[in-house]
């Protein structure tokens, strides 16, 4: 059993180098560092964060956090809007230009699913769902 598992993660983590090989070969991505490339896609996913709440998921100060966001408005990637309740706080949220750049993997990511959704039954896609959220919540607290 402990193979399962740690083929298990064995394939997480060649799902993560996979989707990280596929970003960093756009070439529509010159011009941009890879740190900037994570930041699009975290801000993205992460749906309208604050500048704090994005300095607190990467693991930085407020202030580099504001510098990454600088370069990445100066870049035309990002926008920044005041918080209604508190002028002093900004949300973030991607460009049209940005998400341009990110649809390509989003019309990947629609080819994939459909592609699995006719190889295996809602029943195991389900399944395979539960497990892939508790390694997430998993690694989470590391």
């Amino acid at each position: 059993m402990r193979n399962t598992y740690a083929a298990l993660f064995r394939s997480v983590k060649q799902l993560g180098m996979s989707a990280y090989r596929r970003i960093f070969s756009k070439r529509s991505l010159v011009g941009l560092t890879s740190m900037e490339v994570f930041s699009l896609y975290m801000i993205e996913l992460m749906d309208d964060p604050t500048i704090k709440d994005f300095a607190d998921y990467i693991g930085v100060s407020q202030p580099n956090a504001t510098y990454k966001i600088n370069a990445l408005v100066e870049k035309g990637y990002v926008e920044k809007t005041p918080s209604r309740t508190d002028r002093r706080e900004y949300h973030l949220s991607t460009t049209k230009k940005c998400r341009r750049l990110l649809l390509d993997e989003g019309k990947r990511l629609e080819e994939l699913e459909a592609t699995l959704q006719q190889r295996f039954s809602p029943q195991r896609l389900e399944e395979a769902k539960e497990v892939f959220e508790a390694v997430l919540e998993l690694l989470g607290r590391e």
